[in-house]
């Protein structure tokens, strides 16, 4: 009986030694709805929940351009739980910016964030052998998982077929096509380079390497040559018109406004004039030649701005508030706005004017007039940089 208590006691130590081991992190989904120095809280919407005086880390959510991550915030310890709402005290925060030489936490309020802390038991659902069924699989079978957005799970099966055999290129094409998704484009636009080099004739394989060149901001004038090589062979109209417009992306991406606008001629010049090919017609080449172009200009006090940045309303002044504007140019000044007409606008600074938007003149009604935004000239990672004017402020004209 004693040996059997002792051996007992042995295979629960055993067991608990064996729990720890597979101890994770612990998660909780939140939102930011409050920082301070040395503070943080945080609103729980899903996940596990921390307890008092748990010591946890916290990762800031983030979102630039197509890609979503995570960046490290802060460390510290819950103080303080009400209802959904934790209250954690901050030991240090591990990502800060310095604005007017002062260092603060790099978050906003309503930034999405994860708190993590050890103690959650790991779920396992693997039994043994499935490391090795996870990898072992038919090309058909990885093919299938990838059709099903399964990238994850296809990625072992596709590294295993080419530890096996690296001379076919289906493999490294659909292996590059994992991780274009995944937004690991170095990785991508090498696996697509590999396809080329086993099947040279491989368009596809062009094409893809060209969306992975481009979707980083340091190979992205690299797609270009992808994608002109393409227009050069033999491709339907409606292949050509659309790699025509990953070009027009790409050129708007690089701030190449000329290079774009010469992309929708040719593309108007293939399928003729419609809707779609109008509008890029209307934002790169028709608004901006003209607005390049001043021979006139106004200053408006705004009115408001819509919700969407996309539409001003503006009260015409008279020449009483002069702004810096086309000093090289000889412009007229004139109140005589028409409808239709395309105008470059600015925020109104003493010895500086950068300019912000292209606009179209929507109506006009007296002194009153309503513009729409045809082109923001400002991006930031690919997208429109929104400018925000307030109430009042006086924006410089010219057409």
């Amino acid at each position: 009986m004693k040996y059997l208590t002792k051996l007992l006691y042995l295979l629960m130590l055993c067991g608990l030694f064996m729990l720890a081991s597979v101890r994770v992190n612990a998660q909780m989904h939140g939102k930011v709805t409050y920082f301070n120095n040395t503070s943080l809280n945080i609103q729980y919407l899903y996940g596990s929940k921390p307890k008092m005086n748990q010591t946890v880390t916290v990762k800031r959510k983030f979102k630039m351009g197509r890609m979503n991550g995570t960046s490290s915030l802060a460390e510290g310890q819950v103080t303080k739980i009400v209802g959904k709402n934790f209250l954690i005290r901050v030991k240090k925060y591990t990502s800060t910016m310095t604005q007017n030489g002062v260092k603060k936490p790099m978050v906003k309020v309503g930034n999405g964030a994860i708190v993590s802390w050890k103690g959650m038991p790991k779920k396992s659902s693997n039994t043994g052998g499935s490391s090795a069924s996870a990898t072992s699989g038919t090309f058909d079978d990885a093919v299938k998982l990838v059709k099903k957005r399964k990238y994850k799970q296809a990625l072992p099966i596709l590294n295993n077929l080419i530890a096996k055999n690296d001379k076919n290129p289906y493999y490294f094409y659909e292996r590059g096509y994992v991780y274009l998704k995944r937004y690991k484009y170095q990785l991508a636009a090498a696996d697509f380079t590999k396809t080329i080099e086993l099947k040279p004739d491989a368009q596809k394989a062009y094409l893809m390497r060209g969306d992975a060149y481009a979707g980083s901001f340091r190979t992205r004038e690299k797609s270009l040559d992808d994608y002109n090589y393409l227009l050069k062979q033999d491709l339907k109209k409606s292949d050509r018109v659309f790699v025509l417009k990953k070009i027009v992306k790409v050129k708007d991406r690089l701030k190449d406004l000329d290079g774009a606008c010469e992309g929708v001629k040719k593309m108007q010049s293939i399928e003729g004039t419609n809707l779609t090919n109008k509008g890029l017609y209307n934002k790169y080449c028709a608004g901006i030649e003209m607005a390049r172009k001043p021979t006139n200009r106004a200053q408006v006090r705004l009115i408001n701005q819509s919700e969407d940045g996309y539409t001003f309303t503006a009260e015409i002044l008279p020449e009483t508030e002069k702004c810096y504007f086309y000093k090289k140019d000889k412009v007229v000044f004139t109140e005589d706005l028409q409808t239709d007409n395309y105008v470059h606008i600015a925020r109104c600074r003493p010895k500086f004017r950068s300019s912000n938007a292209v606009v179209q003149v929507k109506s006009k009604q007296g002194k009153k007039v309503v513009f729409k935004v045809m082109y923001w000239t400002g991006t930031m990672n690919g997208k429109p940089w929104v400018y925000r004017y307030k109430s009042g402020e006086v924006i410089s004209v010219s057409w």
